[in-house]
């Protein structure tokens, strides 16, 4: 199957986004699904990349550590900001230990979503930046 295929959760109350319909583009409502369901839905597509936005969600890791294996490129979507929290800083110290066999980039939308993905292990080079106007760019050159 071709296009883009998207395991959703549902619409809830504080997030009421319904994504408009687009030819070839799937959503699979995944609420209920095991990581052993999700796991063969993904195995049975010819994947070549993986965008994954639940990524504190067990049930998506085990695909994404699959993927990963493979040579896929998966990547982690950042949308939190980093606040410096101690859940954060825990959070940041394990997933910098075991985070890489699971993603190989991330997707950040603005520049405290970037300084969160650098605190987890990823490097300059592998951060993408969501390119909008209203969205400051960071212009860090650390690595």
């Amino acid at each position: 199957m071709t296009g883009v295929q998207t395991c959703a959760l549902p619409i809830c109350g504080n997030t009421p986004y319904k994504p408009p319909i687009f030819d070839n583009v799937f959503f699979y409502p995944s609420k209920t699904w095991t990581s052993d369901k999700i796991f063969k839905l993904v195995s049975s597509l010819s994947v070549n990349l993986c965008y994954v936005t639940a990524w504190q969600d067990k049930r998506y890791l085990v695909t994404a550590r699959s993927l990963a294996a493979k040579g896929i490129p998966v990547i982690a979507g950042f949308d939190d900001v980093w606040d410096g929290t101690l859940r954060q800083y825990i959070g940041s110290t394990l997933v910098s230990l075991i985070g890489h066999n699971f993603f190989s980039h991330a997707m950040v939308s603005g520049p405290r979503q970037y300084e969160y993905a650098r605190r987890f292990g990823f490097k300059h080079e592998q951060i993408f930046e969501i390119i909008s106007p209203l969205v400051p760019q960071h212009g860090g050159t650390n690595n």
